[in-house]
């Protein structure tokens, strides 16, 4: 078996290792003491379509097969884990999410905005009580008047500082749903930024829903499908994270 990069995969891995070095590398210390991932950063990320790696091509993305987007995490990875991270699950957690099970309504809206960065996504699954078990998930979707309701807490959300747009998982009629829920939702309440040791430059927040109002359309796929969304997401997301801890480390080998 040939596991060589082929030649546009190659071109993809300088043009990310390239960016990384001049854009990521020097700010690292910076983005760690800030405890944020600075905004022009993201603006320049954005121009070079890293925010719309996983939207395909005829959807206006960058449509990066697996290896590179692999390749790009990698390369930043190396240069900074948190504007790694943060790419990551705005990537492989929501709008390959969205690619995937949105309707076509969803994806005219929300895609144009995550794929330039001007909208982060975040993935809010976490509860108190409730981490990967997703079945013990506790929070509440209600519909009523045309609209979901949602009432609940979800913790650890990555991105929360900066997101636009949450990926929500719910209980609606005994299964778990998916919710696109934009930041301006009535009832919604982005609380505290959690302090961490490391990933210092991500934000991690706790999400406060109080008769959250969204409008029907903004399910993600049908009642139900939430668990499979959720297996979907995370699978490529372990992916993406083992070719983040690979960037780290051989960051790390390189300067020990």
């Amino acid at each position: 078996m040939n596991f060589a990069l082929n030649a546009d995969q190659q071109m993809f891995q300088k043009m990310f290792a390239d960016f990384a070095a001049r854009e990521v590398s020097s700010r690292a210390k910076e983005i760690d003491e800030a405890e944020k991932l600075p905004q022009d950063l993201l603006n320049k990320a954005g121009e070079l379509g890293f925010w719309a790696a996983l939207i395909p091509e005829d959807l206006g993305g960058a449509g990066l097969d697996a290896i590179s987007y692999c390749s790009m995490l990698e390369e930043i990875g190396k240069a900074d884990i948190s504007t790694a991270v943060g790419l990551s699950v705005h990537n492989d957690l929501v709008v390959q999410s969205v690619v995937k099970h949105g309707s076509e309504e969803q994806q005219a809206k929300y895609l144009e905005p995550l794929g330039t960065g001007e909208m982060v996504g975040a993935f809010a699954l976490t509860e108190p009580a409730a981490g990967s078990d997703v079945a013990a998930l506790q929070m509440r979707a209600t519909q009523q008047n045309g609209d979901f309701i949602l009432n609940g807490c979800k913790n650890w959300v990555t991105n929360g500082a900066i997101a636009g747009l949450f990926l929500v998982f719910a209980r609606n009629e005994g299964s778990i749903t998916a919710f696109l829920v934009e930041r301006e939702s009535p009832g919604l309440k982005v609380g505290y930024r959690e302090k961490t040791l490391g990933l210092r430059g991500l934000s991690f927040n706790t999400l406060y829903f109080d008769d959250c109002h969204i409008p029907v359309d903004n399910r993600l796929g049908k009642s139900g499908d939430g668990l499979a969304i959720v297996k979907e997401a995370t699978d490529l997301d372990r992916l993406a994270l083992s070719a983040i801890s690979l960037g780290g480390s051989e960051r790390a080998l390189a300067e020990g």
